[in-house]
């Protein structure tokens, strides 16, 4: 644990906090639909990536079923999973519960106090990292273009590697 060092480092590392501009009333509000927000986005991704092991490992999974199996299960038994199920029943097309009504509504209109509280947070130096995962996880999912290429970037600077680019076919290096 790294407990001891964290201690020490918190007498001595400034924070650069930046005053809090926040009405104490309406930011509860906003912390409930942020919890909300990400806790579908998190249903969300655990969904799909046991959909994907699915596929991979030939499970024949049923997410509405799985949904069904954590709601009566000892520690999740989240009442909005009979949604969640029921919501992966009538839409067996879409290829994930974002894209499944009434969640993909629900999310977008709750959207917006999770970035509010992610950027609160940050700008006062605390750490909430599943609200934080939660909208990385959501900004990338609808993002048609990652920025994944700058990796490439990198090691063609580093190793002559080559690098693709989005505006034209081929393979491309540059003397950095």
């Amino acid at each position: 644990s790294t407990k001891e060092e964290r201690v020490a480092a918190s007498t001595v590392l400034d924070a650069g906090l930046l005053p809090s501009t926040a009405d104490e009333e309406s930011y509860v509000t906003t912390m409930q639909e942020a919890l909300y927000c990400a806790i579908l986005i998190t249903y969300a991704q655990a969904l799909s990536l046991l959909d994907k092991l699915s596929a991979e490992r030939n499970y024949n999974l049923d997410l509405a079923a799985v949904a069904s199996l954590w709601r009566a299960g000892c520690i999740i038994r989240a009442g909005f999973l009979d949604d969640i199920s029921k919501a992966l029943q009538e839409q067996p097309d879409k290829s994930n519960l974002l894209l499944c009504e009434p969640f993909r509504t629900e999310v977008a209109n709750r959207l917006p106090s999770l970035r509010k509280v992610v950027i609160a947070a940050t700008q006062h130096g605390i750490p909430v990292p599943a609200f934080t995962s939660a909208l990385q996880y959501y900004d990338a999912y609808r993002t048609a273009t990652l920025p994944a290429n700058i990796i490439q970037g990198l090691r063609d600077c580093f190793g002559a590697h080559t690098y693709k680019r989005t505006d034209r076919p081929g393979s491309f290096h540059t003397e950095w």
